[in-house]
């Protein structure tokens, strides 16, 4: 799939209610899953490993 950003992108995806909107092909929601490395040989690398973060509970906060 192409592109314009980097392999390993975080994105923020707002939405109005759960469960989360469904995601386009190739993206995942981080819930700390494991994937495979053969797969995603290119994500294995930026994360250094073969699980997504597991974002939950966290949250963006600005700093003034």
């Amino acid at each position: 799939m192409n592109s314009s950003l980097p392999v390993g992108s975080v994105i923020m995806w707002m939405a109005s209610s759960l469960p989360p909107p469904v995601l386009p092909d190739n993206w995942w929601h981080c819930h700390g899953q494991f994937f495979d490395v053969g797969l995603w040989p290119d994500l294995a690398v930026v994360l250094n490993g073969n699980a997504v973060p597991d974002m939950r509970g966290m949250f963006v906060r600005g700093w003034s």
